[in-house]
């Protein structure tokens, strides 16, 4: 059984990954990307209509990353003709101040491959993760902007950069409260002291590493902010009238930046959409076996090949048909598939204290919305970390350029003690 699915060089690799320690990494996966809540003013068919192209419009924003690309005749043709086909589902719900709302939920699958027919790159779910070092100089006293507690104006602006991070569906991590007084690292960020800055959060995990210097510009803002992953990756100053134009220029150029160089190229959408599924507790041969049957014989996998193996690990990657919520349902019958939750982070430092999982809404959200684009959807996007290894190599490094995020189980074998039913029973 075994053979029919691994090649010999595979099971090389099996063995070598059995006998040897493997490094560890992470990457960040972004939930919600295609939903959006939109004001309704009343319940009519036409009111819902036109929040389906508003809905739509906001989401196309964040899967192409760039603002040019929704700028030609026929992505805006597209808007008006196909928004209500591309809507999976909607419900109606009142926020806490009685204004009507539609949520909608647009299909990731059907969203990509209209963009692609209009030759649009189309920026996946599996985006890096920022740590941002931000210092807001008033001209009274100079401020860290923190993901907790703080002044009034602290808040302000914190509420201001991550409505403009969610609205782009760029994950950003701020700072924790009790660097709030600490004088030498705001020196460190006016003066942009790299080395420094980077031993601060080298153990809490990110891609980049944003250090921002906002002051006052007359009657508005002006922000200084560089971009590095190791090296430069992108510098500028921006200014605006109030901090929530600021915070959204800045941080737009930041995911216009982003997705120039992780949008997946029009022509690549259409040869078939792959996804990542990542199994804990496959630890035996007859397991790969089992688990890569399972998946090809589910109407819509059309091609199943694993893409790396660790001692209870097992990555496969599928390439199916139709939207991506339906291969979950088909996943979900088969009671062998246990859906494993963001796990806690054994490598946060003492100054960062928080587990992975505490990168999703509860932390990277605001505890009052800030007004502008984002208010809409502040609550509704995750970033959840995923902890891989090196030896995921072919997964981790094309993990910027998938389309969709990694689906996380623990395999469940028929017949284990934890296990009280079969695939497909009740």
């Amino acid at each position: 059984m075994v053979g029919r699915f691994f090649p010999r060089r595979f099971l090389g690799l099996i063995v070598l990954l059995f006998l040897t320690g493997v490094p560890q990494a992470w990457s960040v996966t972004v939930e919600g990307l295609y939903e959006v809540r939109v004001p309704v003013a009343d319940g009519t068919r036409e009111a819902r209509q036109e929040a389906y192209r508003t809905g739509l419009r906001q989401v196309l924003l964040r899967v192409a990353g760039r603002r040019s690309a929704l700028a030609s005749e026929g992505v805006n043709a597209m808007i008006g003709d196909r928004a209500p086909d591309l809507v999976q589902s909607y419900q109606y719900e009142t926020d806490e101040e009685g204004q009507q709302r539609l949520v909608l939920k647009f299909g990731a699958v059907g969203v990509n491959r209209a963009l692609a027919d209009q030759g649009v790159a189309v920026w996946g779910a599996n985006r890096p993760l920022t740590f941002a070092w931000i210092a807001v100089d008033s001209g009274r006293d100079r401020r860290l902007v923190s993901r907790v507690g703080g002044d009034s104006p602290s808040t302000a602006w914190r509420d201001a950069m991550i409505s403009a991070a969610t609205g782009r569906g760029l994950p950003l991590r701020l700072p924790s409260a009790q660097w709030h007084h600490d004088d030498a690292l705001l020196s460190d960020i006016r003066g942009q002291f790299l080395s420094k800055l980077r031993e601060r959060v080298a153990d809490v995990p990110h891609n980049l590493l944003g250090i921002v210097n906002i002051s006052r510009a007359g009657s508005g803002w002006e922000a200084s902010w560089r971009l590095e992953n190791g090296g430069e990756f992108g510098r500028d100053t921006v200014s605006a009238d109030t901090p929530e134009q600021l915070a959204s220029r800045m941080i737009g150029l930041w995911a216009e930046s982003l997705a120039e160089r992780y949008a997946v190229a029009a022509g690549d959408v259409s040869e078939g959409q792959k996804v990542d599924l990542r199994l804990d507790n496959v630890s035996e041969l007859d397991d790969y076996g089992a688990v890569s049957q399972s998946l090809s014989d589910m109407e819509p996998v059309d091609q199943v090949r694993p893409v790396s193996v660790t001692a209870d690990r097992a990555t496969f990657r599928a390439t199916f048909s139709g939207e991506l919520s339906v291969l979950k349902e088909y996943i979900a019958l088969d009671k062998r598939y246990v859906v494993v939750e963001a796990a806690s982070d054994p490598s946060s430092s003492r100054s960062e204290p928080e587990s992975p999982a505490s990168l999703g809404a509860g932390v990277l959200q605001p505890e009052s919305s800030a007004s502008g684009e984002g208010d809409q959807v502040a609550d509704m996007l995750q970033y959840e970390p995923l902890k891989v290894t090196e030896a995921e190599g072919e997964a981790d490094g094309e993990s910027f350029e998938s389309l969709y995020p990694v689906l996380r189980y623990r395999w469940r074998p028929v017949g284990t003690a934890s296990d009280d039913t079969g695939p497909g029973q009740e």
